[in-house]
């Protein structure tokens, strides 16, 4: 037996060779979209909130005065 015939757990078959043009997209990215941009928004709302809650002024007696 040669050692070119003799195949190990790690000798994996190489993937065919894919047709030129697009590439197909992987089944992951497509679930990952949305969860990703859930979570910018879910990250990004409550950011823009504060900032925006951040330009009223203080004064004692109230609450909230817009200084804008």
């Amino acid at each position: 037996m040669s050692a070119s015939t003799v195949k190990g757990p790690l000798d994996v078959a190489a993937p065919a060779p894919r047709a030129r043009g697009r590439r197909r997209a992987s089944p992951a990215f497509a679930l990952a979209t949305p969860a990703t941009l859930f979570v910018l928004l879910a990250l990004i709302a409550p950011l823009a909130l504060m900032f925006r809650y951040s330009l009223n002024r203080f004064v004692p007696g109230q609450m909230m005065v817009e200084a804008l």
